[in-house]
């Protein structure tokens, strides 16, 4: 199994992209949706195979914040 840093390699550098001359709001965008993430609460819902995938992407998103940007959303999802 590859590790962690492995699989998030081409998500960092598919970020690094979308930002490029968006620096800040993509930042922030990414830290809102770390916050999320550490939630216990939402870090259980992840690990709950009956939930799908879709439904995991819209609630990050929408924990993040509704201000977020249309390429930021989707690369959430």
């Amino acid at each position: 199994m590859p590790d962690k840093s492995t699989i998030a390699r081409p998500y960092a550098k598919a970020a690094f992209e979308a930002a490029r001359g968006r620096l800040a709001p993509w930042s922030e965008a990414l830290r809102r949706a770390a916050r999320a993430l550490a939630d216990p609460r939402v870090e259980a819902l992840l690990h709950d195979p009956r939930i799908p995938s879709e439904q995991l992407a819209e609630l990050v998103a929408a924990v993040a914040g509704p201000s977020l940007e249309p390429a930021t959303r989707n690369f959430i999802r």
